[in-house]
């Protein structure tokens, strides 16, 4: 079931500083302009069926680490997927001034939000020879993992919170078996700090798996992991990943743009998965990623017991939606993601 996502002040506060109008959404149906009575869709498509995960186990301190890429070496470049739609550009002939650009200075000159020095700031992973390399890392309670695009999948590192190297570098799919085996990149590092389990994924070089990779402990260089092969129905493209009690919500750029429910419950102890539970977003023309982006829980507070996931994306109302077009505000649509494990007619 999905249902409207009630705005607490602190979000007001910032969708009213980002200069937007928060627009509630379906995952399937109109636009609601918030304070409206949303439109509730029951029922998630169920795609495959349980998943058994297969234990591995990778010993960093005394595998070979992946060769660097040195100057010479083969340049890779990976092509967009872009879903493009009709929707006509705007008229650059009016001439007038961008009404935002005046919204966007007063924002920046809050000061509430600057950062300050870093604690640590050190260097990660060098040049693989992949372009893009979308380099990615979380942070848990005593190590920081990175991952970046490699020549054979996605590269995994691993450092202490100081910033030093531990163990050897590796590639994501060292841990696979079956179609995840042969990893194709775009990966993603979580910290699950609810369960203290670290979780990684990338695509599989065909057949339109998700590759998981939940630890088996809090200890990401203790070595065993638990892989889970997910097949999507779409080559899932330009993945987002959002820890969340009930499940592991997931976005992806497909056509339309998908989201996808994890079971998260029995991934965190390495037990079967059940059948992935999904939804499908209405696209925006003219716009190349039909994504959205989850909610990601970092904190060590949970949110309210039964809180539904959020899915989020921004609409450039004159670049690529259909909604009337606004020269001073643009949208945010929310989408709030309920599911029901025991029964998807029900989500």
């Amino acid at each position: 079931m999905r249902t409207l996502l009630n705005f607490d002040t602190d979000l007001n506060r910032s969708v009213r500083c980002m200069a937007v109008v928060v627009v509630v959404v379906a995952l399937a149906g109109s636009p609601l302009l918030a304070g409206d009575t949303p439109e509730v869709i029951v029922g998630a498509e169920v795609v495959g069926g349980p998943v058994t995960p297969v234990t591995t186990y990778i010993d960093i301190f005394s595998i070979e680490p992946v060769a660097e890429w040195q100057p010479g070496d083969p340049i890779k470049e990976i092509p967009r997927r872009f879903f493009g739609g009709s929707k006509a550009p705007v008229d650059p002939s009016i001439g007038l001034p961008d009404p935002l650009v005046g919204v966007q200075r007063s924002a920046a000159m809050n000061n509430d939000r600057v950062f300050t020095t870093p604690i640590v700031n050190f260097d990660g992973m060098g040049n693989t020879g992949v372009s893009p390399p979308d380099p990615v890392g979380d942070i848990g309670t005593s190590y920081y993992i990175q991952s970046i695009n490699g020549s054979g999948g996605a590269k995994v590192q691993i450092f202490d919170k100081a910033g030093s190297v531990v163990g050897s570098s590796f590639f994501m799919d060292s841990l696979g078996s079956g179609s995840c085996a042969s990893g194709y990149g775009d990966p993603i590092i979580l910290y699950d700090r609810l369960a203290q389990r670290w979780v990684m994924q990338e695509f599989s070089s065909g057949g339109n798996y998700m590759c998981f990779y939940v630890s088996a402990t809090s200890d990401p260089t203790e070595g065993t992991w638990h892989n889970y092969a997910f097949q999507a129905p779409n080559f899932p493209d330009y993945p987002h990943i959002g820890v969340w009690p009930d499940a592991y919500y997931t976005t992806t750029n497909e056509h339309p743009g998908a989201v996808y429910a994890f079971d998260r419950e029995n991934m965190i102890t390495g037990g079967t998965a059940r059948a992935l539970q999904r939804f499908t977003l209405s696209d925006l023309d003219g716009y190349g990623f039909q994504a959205g982006t989850p909610a990601d829980l970092d904190g060590a507070d949970a949110p309210p017991a039964g809180a539904p996931g959020i899915i989020m994306r921004h609409v450039d109302d004159e670049a690529h939606s259909t909604y009337p077009d606004d020269a001073v505000n643009d949208l945010l649509e929310i989408f709030a993601f309920d599911v029901d494990w025991n029964n998807a007619g029900n989500s």
